[in-house]
């Protein structure tokens, strides 16, 4: 008796592909969100395949963005309510790779708590 038997080929997504879908989530997309973004380009996975890219990468991701300094940065504060109490969140962005590079929460906005966020860029 003959048995047919069916091989699945498995399909290897190109690293490009994955490294656009780490850079989606990183961007504040939820995995679901990303996964749907990756099938309207015709890139079928699901939001668990998506959050194993993340946690197999993300340690690279982080390790690549702690060694490299920016030269500049772009530095802005605003007030936020946060749990009904006003604070004040400060945010640094390299404007070259436009990525994040420090944000920080305090209660008070005055020249201690500036030098204190500029300080932690060096």
């Amino acid at each position: 008796m003959a048995v047919d038997r069916i091989f699945v080929i498995r399909e290897r997504t190109p690293l490009e592909v994955i490294l656009y879908a780490i850079y989606l989530y990183l961007s504040g997309l939820s995995l679901r969100q990303t996964a749907r973004v990756l099938a309207s380009i015709g890139v079928e996975r699901s939001y668990e395949v998506v959050r194993l890219w993340v946690h197999k990468f993300g340690k690279l991701a982080a390790k690549r963005i702690s060694c490299e300094k920016a030269e500049e940065a772009i530095v802005d504060e605003t007030v936020v309510n946060v749990g009904g109490k006003r604070v004040w969140l400060w945010v640094a962005i390299d404007p070259e790779r436009r990525i994040l590079i420090a944000l920080y929460l305090s209660e008070a906005r005055n020249i201690l708590v500036a030098y204190s966020f500029l300080s932690m860029l060096r």
